[in-house]
């Protein structure tokens, strides 16, 4: 049994793992529940196991896809210094919903998923009812001073494959890193966050920050400044207020440029509000999608 299946497991409900081809990709995803489709994007390329918190209790409500990103998790190996921010995550997520017909359908993203939700909700191709926005990209371009390195390929690739090597330890350390509560984060989702990374060198999660950074910042495609005003739909959005990645005094304003827009700040709580505070996260989430 793999890591994502023992992972899986461990919602203890019924669920399948899937995979659909949209384009060049092989995306892989699971499906939960039932009711009204959620859409669960993940963040990074951690893949859907991120939401192993979550699913559970969404699955009440809703009928849950939870898609693996080009790069992530189960699906296509990607290289991310070669990607496409719009073409090889934005389409690809946009022709996956499409594919399924989810329409009209609500979305959860965290971080470079909400992002992904944003642009998706921007371009209007699907009818999305919902979104929520956990930790998300877009409204800052502040890159921490240990992730800054990561934004000169060659030293970021270097450190792949010297300090950062893809061990169990290292890989642990690296993803706790984002937690304000290590003590919360499953021996289950470690272990699958872990083995994801041994696919391939592609997949070494430095490598990611390095494709949406550069000199020392995030890229300018990542701003969602200019499409705010356009986005109509009703937007819960969550950060965690120990959150290293994002500074709320830098967030808030531009998160508040949003026409329809609630905001909620975790106490206590780091990069993941969803696995850190989940039961808090799952009844806010239920009862938002669910007006």
């Amino acid at each position: 049994m793999t890591s994502e299946q023992r992972l899986a497991e461990t919602l203890g409900i019924p669920y399948s793992i899937q995979q659909v081809q949209i384009g060049k990709y092989s995306i892989n995803y699971l499906v939960a529940g039932s009711g009204p489709p959620l859409l669960l994007i993940h963040g990074a390329n951690i893949g859907w196991g991120m939401w192993y918190a979550n699913i559970k209790e969404l699955s009440n409500f809703f009928s849950i896809f939870a898609i693996d990103l080009p790069g992530a998790g189960g699906s296509t190996i990607l290289d991310f210094h070669r990607a496409n921010l719009y073409e090889d995550f934005v389409d690809v997520v946009d022709k996956f919903i499409q594919e399924k017909r989810l329409s009209p359908i609500s979305v959860i993203g965290h971080s470079f998923g909400g992002w992904i939700a944003l642009q998706l909700a921007h371009k209007k191709h699907i009818k999305i009812e919902k979104l929520i926005l956990i930790s998300s990209l877009g409204f800052s371009t502040y890159l921490p001073l240990k992730q800054r390195l990561a934004t000169l390929y060659p030293l970021a690739v270097f450190l792949t494959k010297t300090a950062l090597k893809p061990t169990k330890e290292n890989m642990k350390k690296f993803l706790l890193e984002v937690f304000y509560d290590k003590i919360c984060v499953s021996e289950d989702f470690i272990n699958y966050f872990c083995e994801a990374r041994q696919r391939s060198p592609l997949t070494h999660p430095l490598l990611f920050i390095n494709s949406i950074s550069s000199r020392g910042k995030l890229r300018k495609e990542l701003d969602v400044q200019n499409i705010l005003a356009f986005i109509s739909q009703p937007i819960l959005s969550i950060y965690g207020n120990q959150d290293d990645l994002f500074r709320r005094e830098e967030v808030a304003p531009n998160v508040y440029k949003l026409p329809h827009v609630t905001m909620e700040f975790f106490e206590k709580c780091g990069h993941v509000p969803s696995i850190e505070h989940d039961q808090f996260f799952n009844k806010l989430a239920i009862d938002f999608l669910s007006k």
